[in-house]
């Protein structure tokens, strides 16, 4: 028997640290993102846990790539387009992600750098549904995260990938 509980929020980090918490038995596993364990580390001064230290990897089960997102309504065509929008009005082009230091939240960074633009991180917190809620009302311009949590959007016309970090 198996007992699941989703312990969301801070980018993964809450959930790891249950793990890294419970007792060394080998009955209890975590499932988490890799940034739980790289990108978390640099920018979560006073993590409660240590990666090398309190997780002994399994192994990969799945590879999310991190898109970004619009809907399929929207103004931006491809990412030229978006990139486009934000050299020509700066700190306008607004994009949600799953918290601050995340993931996504450096690739967004990557890209404004790459691309010399400005663009504004929203923060949302309690999963990616309710970024593309977002998206699809408005309030943001784009998603940022991983792909699956987009496909049903997808497949259904209501949004479109402008970008992935891989296939």
């Amino acid at each position: 028997s198996f007992v699941v509980e989703n312990r969301q929020g801070a980018g993964g980090t809450i959930g790891a640290s249950v793990v890294a918490r419970a007792e060394k038995d080998g009955y209890t596993l975590g499932m988490f993102n890799s940034g739980v364990v790289t990108t978390a580390v640099i920018q979560i001064p006073d993590l409660p846990y240590d990666p090398l230290r309190d997780f002994t990897p399994l192994g990969t089960l799945a590879l999310n790539p991190v898109v970004f997102g619009v809907a399929a309504q929207s103004r931006f065509r491809s990412l030229d387009d978006m990139i486009a929008a934000a050299r020509k009005a700066p700190g306008t082009v607004t994009c949600g992600l799953n918290g601050v230091g995340t993931h996504s939240d450096v690739i967004i960074d990557i890209l404004s750098i790459a691309a010399g633009v400005p663009i504004t991180h929203v923060p949302f917190s309690g999963g990616s549904g309710n970024i593309v809620n977002a998206v699809l009302g408005g309030q943001v311009d784009c998603y940022s995260g991983v792909a699956p949590s987009l496909i049903g959007q997808v497949r259904a016309g209501k949004m479109r990938i402008l970008a992935s970090t891989s296939a």
